[in-house]
């Protein structure tokens, strides 16, 4: 039988933690943390230097707060957090990587994730197959490494890799937004990657969703 626990807290520095299947985690104060460890999992803390974690196939986790962080390790799983100085992170398949804040990061390490991060000064790193990774904001990097993946910025660098027919890699390019890959000028808010035919171009809305959205 399935275990369908749940800790929920409110104050400073209170701690939550959930362990067993379908479970949910639940903290709302300065500094607090909360995790789950199990499948189906939920955690959520706002507050001023919040932590959040769970580990487990289709878990999520959100944090709301100044220099909040958020990580989820697990297949299908989501990360976001909201405000200034917070991170984001997913270790796993299918995973979704999500901030909105200066100074916010977001990094997905697992087959065919996605990764968005709304910043100035912002970092946003892919390591998946079929990947979109997407800032918006000054001075942020946008960078993925997995092979068809897609760039998109507003403003800053992107970095994007090349693979050959037997999807090994082969060269890594960069430029600013207003510069060129391969004589291909990079225009704000556009999509950018390497087709099948190994070609740099811009990708469509319409194409990105169809290299997408298998796992998203």
């Amino acid at each position: 039988m399935r275990s369908k626990s749940k800790s929920e807290t409110e104050g400073n520095f209170s701690p939550s933690a959930t362990l067993g299947n379908q479970s949910q985690s639940y903290t709302m104060g300065g500094n607090s943390p909360s995790a789950t460890l199990d499948e189906y999992s939920n955690s959520y803390t706002k507050g001023y230097e919040s932590s959040s974690a769970t580990l487990g196939k289709l878990s999520q986790s959100r944090t709301e707060g100044y220099n909040s962080h958020s990580a989820t390790f697990g297949d299908h799983s989501q990360s976001y957090t909201k405000e200034e100085f917070a991170f984001s992170v997913t270790f796993g398949e299918n995973s979704n990587s999500k901030t909105e804040g200066e100074f916010s990061h977001s990094v997905t390490l697992g087959y065919q994730s996605q990764s968005y991060t709304e910043g100035d000064e912002a970092c946003c790193v892919t390591f998946g197959s079929c990947s979109l990774s997407e800032t918006k904001g000054k001075n942020s990097i946008t960078c993925t490494v997995g092979n068809r993946s897609i760039v998109k910025a507003h403003h800053g660098l992107v970095i994007i890799v090349k693979y050959d027919k037997n999807n090994s890699p082969l060269t890594a390019y960069s430029a600013l937004v207003g510069g060129k890959i391969l004589d291909v000028t990079i225009e704000p808010d556009k999509y950018y990657g390497f087709d099948e035919e190994g070609k740099f171009r811009m990708f469509t809305q319409e194409e990105v969703l169809e290299i997408v959205r298998p796992f998203y």
